[in-house]
């Protein structure tokens, strides 16, 4: 009886013990760019760029802010003018990960590259970098500003480079 429970447990051990060699060597073959494959099928999927990946990772904490699941905030862009077909916007900002993501839609002009600005309560703005857009007229991408802001107060998208011409803002 003893023994019996002592082979149950043997087996349970080295059981677990594959298991935890098997994940290893996953992990470290997908770090390391090699991939498994089985008749000539990816077990893992495509492998992704990182912009990818973070437009993804980027979707994934909207959906999660929206579900309730993060503690980041959602800040609506209404656009600088009232025509009736003016851009909207909103961004997903995360003060934990200093980050967020930026979606934007209505563009008027896809033609021009769009940069996003932060300005905390004192009044100090922090660039947060230049976006394309898409043929359809919309951005969706991840962005970091330049240097921490702790307390930020509003957003601005601006056309080209500088923040001269706004096209979108918000506020929290």
């Amino acid at each position: 009886m003893a023994i019996e429970r002592q082979n149950r447990k043997a087996v349970i051990m080295l059981l677990f013990l594959a298991v935890v060699v098997g994940v290893a060597v996953l992990v470290y073959k997908n770090l390391n760019g090699e991939s498994w494959s089985v008749a000539g099928n990816n077990w893992f999927g495509d492998r992704v760029s990182r912009s990818d990946y973070l437009a993804l990772q980027a979707e994934n904490t909207l959906l999660k802010k929206m579900l309730g699941q993060i503690a980041g905030q959602v800040v609506i862009l209404g656009p600088s003018s009232d025509k009736v077909d003016s851009p909207v916007g909103k961004i997903v900002w995360d003060k934990a990960t200093q980050g967020g993501y930026l979606f934007a839609k209505g563009l008027p002009d896809t033609a021009v590259n769009y940069s996003l600005w932060m300005q905390d309560e004192n009044g100090e703005r922090y660039y947060c970098g230049v976006f394309s857009v898409g043929a359809n007229g919309e951005i969706q991408s991840p962005f970091q500003p330049s240097k921490p802001v702790f307390k930020p107060k509003l957003f601005f998208i601006a056309k080209g480079t500088t923040i001269d011409t706004v096209v979108l803002r918000g506020s929290f």
